[in-house]
């Protein structure tokens, strides 16, 4: 096996800079863990996987709390945030340990913590396939079932320059 010695700070600072000028999409993660509580975190690295079958997929720091209850239960909801809700990415980016009792939400048929009134659209997903990729863990998932929204039409939370930014929809 080869290895190869980690990148120097500087390019680790680079690329970071780099990154940051990279729009996407903002998601937050739901799922619950083998208590049954609620858990969920912000992420701006879900994308679709594919079409056919349809699958969505996303990247999860290792140090994060709510990556061991995703694993756990085995399913997440993928909520793509609209563009008003920039205060419920905010939290669920926090290490806040009360963030379901502050934000309204409802549960699917799967048992799974859904934010109706934050999401343009949300995917419920049970988890085919997980790779370690240096300090995060990709997650596929297998669509199940998408859910509406409480918000008719409106815009899409984006972020870049490590800002958040409503974008209009066409």
């Amino acid at each position: 096996m080869t290895t190869t010695a980690p990148p120097a700070t500087a390019v680790t600072d680079e690329f970071r800079a780099a990154m940051a000028g990279l729009a996407a999409g903002v998601c937050v993660i739901t799922t619950t863990g083998a208590d049954g509580r609620p858990s969920g975190l912000t992420v701006s690295t879900g994308f679709s996987v594919s079409v056919t079958p349809p699958m969505f997929g996303l990247c999860v720091d290792v140090r994060s709390r709510t990556l061991p209850a995703v694993l756990e239960r085995g399913a997440f909801v993928a909520n793509v945030l609209h563009g008003e809700a920039q205060d419920v990415a905010t939290l669920f980016a926090s290490r806040a340990t009360d963030k379901f009792a502050r934000t309204p939400h409802r549960y699917t048929s799967g048992g799974l913590p859904w934010l109706a009134e934050h999401s343009l659209r949300s995917v419920e997903c049970t988890i085919t396939q997980t790779a370690d990729a240096g300090d995060h863990v990709i997650i596929l998932g297998a669509v199940d079932a998408v859910h509406g929204s409480a918000v008719a039409g409106g815009s899409a939370l984006a972020y870049v320059d490590r800002r958040f930014h409503a974008l209009p929809r066409s």
